[in-house]
């Protein structure tokens, strides 16, 4: 496991080997709030598929309520790590 320093005072992990990695992550229960507002109801005739510009939008707007940073595409390229986003979301 990687400890990524991201030149704020966030920091990342990324797990560099082959193998399964496991963690234990203490927070506070603003975390809780944050997955409780996140969350939809279970519908079990929706279909499953990737999340759509919307959601991502409603995840950025949460993240930023709850305080939460969540970097752009550029910042995860910068210290090596690749994460997308919806077309349009971080616009």
């Amino acid at each position: 496991m990687n400890h990524l320093h991201t030149g704020r005072d966030e920091a990342a992990l990324r797990n560099s080997s082959s193998k399964p990695a496991t963690v234990l992550l203490a927070t506070t229960p603003n975390i809780y709030e944050f997955f409780r507002e996140l969350a939809r109801p279970f519908e079990p005739d929706r279909p499953v598929g990737p999340p759509t510009p919307e959601d991502m939008q409603r995840l950025l707007t949460l993240s930023a309520k709850h305080n939460y940073w969540i970097a752009s595409p550029e910042e995860n390229a910068a210290i090596g790590l690749n994460a997308l986003f919806a077309p349009g979301v971080r616009d």
